[in-house]
């Protein structure tokens, strides 16, 4: 997007190197804790930067003790750092409770998709979509164990239905107890792996819902991706969340299989449940599909960067 705006920009993966900071005037960092090597070099640089705290810094090492590396870690990066960034609003807040007084939201966007998803009809298969790399964060087994239960219950036994898992490995113990569920699924659960960004489009695109469990999001684009093929979604009660869909979104769930389990219940069964949904994430697309506003946004940010004084 920088590059959209007229501004050179490079990404660089791991540690800037020599001649790498010797040309920068301006860096974002992602990630407060993991990118604090980065910003310890950019610092002894003289290269002004911003962080962009993702998701798991935020809500994950900033919230743990104080005595951890990890917190120390992000705390210093933060303190370091010329400007602070969200990618929704909680964030901002969360930093300001913390004593941080300036910090910027700048909402992730993605392009509105050129069809809509399909509309679920009773009586017809129905095809559901977990996106996400499999690691405890992400909580895969909530929405795998939610649908298997919901699906194969007395209740919903004859709705055929179908759970597609699209992400890698973060956590090899972890897949493997996703991969007992496969077995373990009479056919209604399966996991495709990592796609490319296109094919997992393609996939969400010929869903009838989503469902996005993570215990912790920064800012997550999938969200962002569904609103604009006005995907119905089932998404945790988290920040990132509410922050992304609306706190009175009506498809948030308590992290739980309970809950989970009677919201797939609910979509299966109620028709206004159902076009809520769909609705409201047509809503959300509004602000989730303006990429013009993200771009002038962080063209804005990094003009700043280089222009305030070291």
């Amino acid at each position: 997007m920088l590059q959209q705006s007229g501004i050179a920009s490079e990404v660089v993966v791991g540690q800037p190197s020599p001649a790498q900071l010797s040309r920068a005037r301006g860096a974002l960092v992602l990630h407060a804790r993991r990118g604090h090597e980065a910003a310890r070099l950019l610092r002894q640089a003289e290269v002004p930067f911003a962080v962009v705290l993702t998701g798991t810094d935020i809500y994950g090492d900033l919230v743990g003790s104080a005595h951890t590396e990890a917190f120390a870690q992000a705390q210093q990066t933060l303190r370091w750092a010329r400007a602070l960034v969200g990618l929704q609003a909680d964030v901002c807040e969360q930093l300001k409770a913390a004593g941080y007084a300036s910090c910027q939201t700048i909402t992730q966007t993605t392009p509105a998709h050129h069809t809509l998803a399909p509309i679920w009809q009773p009586g017809t298969p129905l095809r559901a979509v977990l996106v996400g790399h499999v690691r405890e964060v992400k909580s895969p087994l909530l929405a795998i164990d939610a649908f298997l239960q919901a699906f194969q219950s007395d209740a919903l036994r004859d709705t055929p239905a179908l759970l597609t898992h699209i992400g890698g490995s973060r956590d090899d113990e972890l897949m493997q107890r996703c991969l007992e569920r496969v077995a373990s699924s009479e056919g209604r659960f399966r996991m495709r792996g990592r796609l490319t960004h296109p094919e997992t489009l393609a996939q969400m695109a010929q869903s009838h819902l989503l469902i996005h469990p993570s215990r912790a999001e920064g800012g997550p684009l999938v969200l962002a991706e569904a609103s604009g093929m006005h995907l119905a979604t089932l998404a945790s009660d988290i920040a990132a969340h509410r922050g992304m869909l609306g706190v009175d979104y009506p498809g948030l769930f308590d992290p739980n299989p309970q809950a989970l389990l009677a919201a797939l219940m609910r979509f299966v069964r109620e028709e206004n449940f159902r076009s809520s949904l769909r609705a409201e994430m047509g809503r959300a697309a509004l602000t989730l599909t303006d990429t013009m506003a993200e771009r002038s946004a962080l063209a804005a940010l990094a003009h700043a960067l280089v222009q305030r004084p070291q």
